[in-house]
């Protein structure tokens, strides 16, 4: 259970980071629809960059970076986890959890719209519990539909 418990950790953790600075990337964006914000090369020029503010983090367990398209402007969120093993033998458990935020519309690497942030998406209040009831709920779903297609049987699902 500590690798699903430091599963739920750095979920909560990339949802966290959302939640703290994907607000301020969206409202930097807003001055930059109907603007040229692209490179050839597909990365961000440097006014675009300085009206972002893209942060850097001198720890590297939580990141943000820019995600490369040349339809859409997005970053990507990463944060990690750890817990301690019990065991003494054991090594500690890490896990991490990326997660991609859509801020709005390209088209050759002008900025066209903006999407809407909503925080609620980024659910930071994981326990583990919750996730063990939840997993139960779905191997008793997956075992009714496999006795549901057997049941069909010859006929098919449809």
């Amino acid at each position: 259970m500590n690798h699903l418990l430091t599963q739920i950790k750095a979920e909560n953790a990339v949802n966290t980071l959302i939640k703290a600075r994907a607000p301020r990337l969206f409202e930097a964006a807003k001055g930059l629809v109907g603007k040229q914000i692209l490179k050839a090369d597909g990365s961000l020029r440097k006014d675009a960059l300085a009206v972002l503010d893209v942060p850097t983090f001198p720890d590297r367990h939580d990141m943000i970076y820019l995600s490369r398209s040349s339809s859409s402007l997005a970053f990507t969120f990463k944060a990690s986890a750890w817990t301690k093993n019990e065991r003494e033998h054991m090594s500690d458990h890490c896990s991490y959890s990326e997660t991609t935020v859509y801020i709005g519309d390209m088209q050759n690497g002008l900025l066209e719209s903006l999407e809407e942030f909503d925080p609620s998406d980024y659910k930071s209040d994981y326990d583990l519990e919750t996730i063990k009831d939840l997993r139960a709920k779905c191997e008793e779903a997956r075992k009714a539909y496999e006795q549901a297609r057997s049941d069909c049987n010859p006929f098919g699902e449809r």
